[in-house]
């Protein structure tokens, strides 16, 4: 399995070009893009992600996953919650809308979940068990657009940036070869990720310092 780092923007036509815009004209964009795949484009790019995202090491190696559960267009993660469950332990979102923000849930079971906040799946209230994020072994989010080194936007709701502050874990991104951009613009408070996993390739990302000096 390659996993890269540098990567000639020209042999990848899927990459779009979106210098100097903004993340909500991203945003616009790469919906425009995701949001049309069929149920099968979903599933067939969704396996091959799954396949790549099994191999690594990193997720190989870990013992506590924390999953998004997928809905509509993005990269289907059913199957994958689902396979691990016997195997690893598994914590899903449980989002808490009156202050924006996300706790961990250990998941036994996928039927546990029912359609919640946004209509995403989370735990029924009588199957949540709050699992503490310094128990993580590594989190995998979802998101609309990233780049190459590892800056992610999401739907602007905030809930998954200000979860992933207070992870130190590695953190995977799943997404589309078409959801890969050449830039994005990142403040110091942005939180990015360390890998991307896409139906192609696996993005080894290259952080840029947000401090400043």
């Amino acid at each position: 399995m390659i996993i890269e780092t540098m990567t000639d923007v020209s042999a990848l036509p899927e990459m779009i070009m979106v210098a100097h815009s903004t993340k909500s004209s991203i945003r616009i964009k790469i919906l425009a893009l995701r949001n049309p795949l069929s149920i099968e484009e979903i599933k067939e790019k969704s396996a091959s992600i799954k396949e790549k995202l099994f191999s690594m090491e990193v997720f190989r190696n870990s013992k506590v996953v924390f999953f998004y559960v997928s809905v509509g267009s993005e990269v289907q993660t059913h199957d994958m919650i689902k396979e691990i469950l016997d195997k690893k332990k598994v914590a899903v979102p449980m989002p808490e809308k009156a202050n924006k923000t996300l706790s961990a849930s250990e998941l036994l079971n996928f039927n546990e979940l029912e359609p919640g906040s946004f209509s995403i799946l989370e735990p029924k209230k009588e199957f949540v068990r709050i699992v503490n994020p310094k128990d993580l072994d590594l989190v995998v989010v979802p998101g609309i657009a990233f780049d190459k080194k590892g800056n992610r936007i999401g739907h602007g709701r905030g809930y998954f940036d200000r979860f992933l502050e207070n992870i130190s874990v590695p953190k995977i991104a799943l997404a589309y070869e078409m959801q890969i951009v050449d830039n994005i613009p990142a403040d110091k408070n942005d939180v990015g990720v360390d890998f991307i996993v896409t139906e192609k390739r696996i993005i080894r990302c290259e952080k840029e310092d947000k401090r400043g000096n």
